[in-house]
């Protein structure tokens, strides 16, 4: 397995820094907004006391949040953008290594699938990985997964290559059409299945 850092090209990078860019602008004027009130506080009061030392001590607190914040949820994020990837060999690369390693549980995957806000690709691949853990369960599991996914929004693929997991739903000169959650999940289940019994 390559090291994540080297395959994370300068388009994945921009839309990492995308993803962080509103909440350290809210970060920022937060501060700004803090550093305004302490001053105007320190100009009214005139001497200092312990108040406004607390205040000059709580500036900084919206960047140490934002820090704690982008440190446990960053290798995350990257996760899902490699997922968006251009290139279709590092979102099979990903899908096989760092995403089924950080989702786990058929329910975090379904909050995937869920998620209007994640790009179609990550909820397309959120739902090969549903398939793939239920690939041993039985046809009573498997029908209630697929009752529950049943409202999930349309995926609308954005695929500009293909890998062994978008080839068992498109042929790179096909058009890409959209797909149902529920669709993903017995089709590559089936897949999975007859592989198994080949």
């Amino acid at each position: 397995m390559r090291p994540t850092s080297i395959i994370f090209g300068p388009d994945d990078m921009f839309e990492l820094a995308r993803f962080y860019l509103p909440s350290l602008l809210l970060t920022i004027l937060l501060s700004v907004c803090l550093s305004t009130l302490f001053v105007v506080l320190k100009w009214y009061q005139g001497s200092f006391s312990c108040r406004k030392a607390i205040g000059a001590l709580s500036i900084p607190l919206p960047f140490i949040c934002w820090v704690i914040y982008f440190v446990f949820s960053v290798h995350f994020t990257k996760t899902l953008v490699l997922l968006n990837s251009e290139s279709a060999g590092i979102a099979e690369e990903t899908y096989n290594t760092s995403f089924k390693e950080e989702v786990k549980t058929v329910n975090r995957a379904m909050g995937l699938v869920f998620d209007k806000g994640e790009a179609p690709n990550v909820r397309f691949y959120a739902s090969c990985l549903i398939a793939d853990m239920m690939a041993n369960s039985n046809g009573a599991e498997v029908t209630q997964i697929l009752q529950k996914v049943e409202d999930a929004p349309i995926i609308e693929p954005e695929f500009i290559g293909g890998n062994s997991l978008t080839a068992e739903f498109f042929t790179p000169a096909q058009a890409l059409s959209p797909l149902t959650v529920r669709d993903v999940i017995e089709t590559r289940l089936r897949n999975i299945r007859q592989r198994e019994r080949s």
